[in-house]
């Protein structure tokens, strides 16, 4: 047994950090196939080792900063900027037992599409095994964004998240045009403001 505290700045996300961490996590980190870098801080790990069935328990409360990080999931997310305060409990051979996850991102895109000043809580779900949020908020072209997430494994082998969105006040021009192909025809987008509902998976 053992506790250990850990501060770090600017690892890098790669290959490298999946060859240290326990098994069912380095899985799932090379799904992710993450990049960028990141900062550790306030950061405390307790090492249990039962032993009556001889599985390794962590538990453990810590901050992450995550800097201009790509994620590999289905839709993927790109140019995250974030800060994670995470508690939880992993037992090796059977994965999280309990988990919360606190996420404030400054920026991100999702296929393609940029959120600012994304907040929400997302707590483990043991029965099912999935990541889910109910209260995602975040700013979006001079607008709302509000909704739910669902991070979830498919097939035994991929993960994929879910999001359900209700979106209000969008300024259509923007977002039609932060990820229109460049021309040179003089054209512009379309004005106005939108709002609706929004699924992606």
């Amino acid at each position: 047994s053992g506790n250990f505290q850990i501060r770090a700045k600017d690892l890098l996300l790669d290959e490298r950090l999946g060859e240290v961490l326990p098994r069912g996590l380095r899985t799932n980190y090379r799904r992710f196939s993450p990049s960028g870098r990141f900062d550790i801080d306030n950061t405390t790990i307790s090492y249990i080792k039962d032993l009556k069935d001889g599985k390794k328990k962590f538990d453990f409360a810590g901050e992450l900063k995550l800097k201009d990080c790509n994620l590999n999931t289905s839709p993927p997310v790109t140019q995250l900027d974030a800060t994670l305060k995470i508690t939880g409990l992993y037992e090796t051979g059977r994965g999280f037992k309990i988990g919360k996850t606190t996420l404030a991102a400054d920026s991100l895109r999702i296929r393609g599409k940029s959120l600012k000043n994304l907040n929400t809580d997302i707590i483990y779900d043991r029965d099912n095994k999935n990541w889910k949020t109910k209260d995602l908020i975040a700013d979006c072209y001079n607008g709302k964004v509000t909704g739910k997430f669902e991070l979830q494994r498919q097939g035994g082998e991929n993960l994929k998240y879910q999001l359900q969105a209700g979106f209000d006040n969008i300024d259509l021009e923007k977002f039609l045009s932060d990820t229109r192909a460049k021309d040179t025809s003089g054209k512009g987008c379309t004005k106005g403001q939108m709002g609706g509902t929004l699924s992606l998976d």
